[in-house]
């Protein structure tokens, strides 16, 4: 009897070795899980591109703003062709890019303001860092 109640304790203890290691295991999964997700979500989200790449940023926002926008050429190019055949002008009627300003319109000029306005204090934060930063160098150095 006692090889069997030997035994027995051997299976219990490996068991209970096993389920130790199990959940070792789940707790470490859990966690990459958990890092992973969070780790895509912060690469998804486009304030981790911004502030990892500030300078492209701003450009990227400038083009966007610059190929969005109505250009002021294209207006005065229509303004010429509405000339007479023989130099005499017509009379001018105003141009407009957009018939009326409709939701989309709107909405891009709303959002190339808020792009413009975070590049903005972004940059500004960060000219202020360095600064700051400048002076706190010379502190030290004063010391």
């Amino acid at each position: 009897m006692s090889k069997k109640t030997t035994d027995l304790d051997k299976a219990t203890d490996k068991r209970k070795q096993l389920e130790n290691e199990l959940r070792a295991i789940e707790e470490k999964l859990g966690h990459s899980v958990t890092k992973i997700k969070e780790d895509v979500e912060n690469k998804i989200s486009p304030s981790y591109w911004i502030r990892k790449y500030p300078q492209y940023a701003l450009g990227v926002a400038a083009a966007v703003g610059f190929w969005i926008a109505p250009s002021r050429r294209k207006k005065r190019n229509r303004r010429q062709r509405n000339a007479g055949s023989n130099g005499e002008r017509r009379v001018e009627q105003p141009v407009s890019v957009y018939k009326e300003p409709g939701i989309g319109v709107m909405l891009i000029t709303e959002l190339k303001r808020m792009a413009t306005r975070k590049a903005t204090d972004y940059m500004l934060t960060k000219i202020e860092d360095v600064i700051d930063k400048n002076i706190r160098d010379k502190d030290k150095e004063e010391k």
